[in-house]
Order: structure tokens, then C-alpha cells, then sequence
């Protein structure tokens, strides 16, 4: 898969590792979000799921 932004990859590994309940969906959406193919088939004016 190609990246915007191929640092994010560490920080998003990093933040898997942190014992936090919401810090593994954090990490998830930064690395959906930095898909190039994913980021360009998401719709702004879809709702958002699961985001508690």
C-alpha cells in the first residue's frame, strides 16, 4: 500500500503499544487515513461508525 506520509507507519506502531483503551483506534484511523488508495475512497459526508 502506498503512504502519504510513511512516518506516521512509527508513530501509529507506537501508539498501538500504549496501554490506553482508545489509543489502538487512534493508531487504526491514522493508518486508514494515511492509505493513499483509502484516504481517496472515503466520503466526507459518510457517517462515522464506532467512533467512541
Amino acid at each position: 500500500m502506498k503512504k502519504h506520509y510513511s512516518e506516521l507507519e512509527i508513530v501509529s506502531g507506537v501508539l498501538e503499544k500504549i496501554p490506553h483503551r482508545q489509543s489502538r483506534s487512534v493508531a487504526k484511523a491514522i493508518c486508514v487515513c494515511n492509505d493513499v488508495e483509502a484516504s481517496h475512497s472515503w466520503s466526507f459526508t459518510e457517517p462515522v461508525k464506532n467512533f467512541v
